[in-house]
């Protein structure tokens, strides 16, 4: 009899946890901000290369403020449009000045006997990094936060690749 009791014991213990675990991952699933979360507003920033569209590019807006916390960003769409997010889930930036970093790479597809097969860099190096980078946005609560940039001939930079 006790052998059996504790196993109803143990199933009613595992079914609880269960039930808790359901109930807390779908808690998550709403993402609640967090108590912090500035106000957001919205971003649709295009950006094209030879005028165009830079498709499957990452951006990333890197406050000038040195203690944000807040990863802002997107991947651009087709048209090289992006919607910023913030922490990859909230639609929109913080107010604030930021410098836009922007990388895409792929791997060549084209019968050039150089680059076939390789990855590419198809940005400029300028635009890799927040202390090259020319392109900067101000997010306002008025402002003008749908901004277009040409980011003028594909690169193509072959990248290293370990074989």
């Amino acid at each position: 009899g006790v052998i059996f009791m504790r196993k109803i014991d143990f199933n009613f213990v595992l079914f609880g946890f269960v039930i808790f675990i359901f109930v807390v991952g779908c808690g998550h699933v709403s993402r609640l901000k967090p108590d912090d979360l500035p106000k957001l507003y919205p971003v649709v920033l295009t950006f094209t290369q030879d005028n165009s569209p830079l498709d499957g590019a990452t951006v990333t807006l890197w406050s000038t403020e040195p203690d944000s916390k807040w990863a802002v960003g997107g991947i651009t769409d087709a048209n090289g449009k992006v919607k910023i997010t913030t922490n990859g889930f909230y639609i929109g930036a913080p107010e604030g000045t930021y410098k836009i970093v922007i990388d895409k790479i792929y791997r060549d597809q084209t019968e050039n006997a150089k680059t076939n097969g390789k990855l590419l860099q198809a940005v400029d190096e300028k635009y890799l990094n927040t202390n090259n980078s020319p392109l900067e946005i101000e997010i306002t609560k008025k402002g003008k936060n749908n901004q277009s940039f040409e980011l003028g001939k594909p690169a193509n930079i072959i990248i290293n690749e370990d074989e």
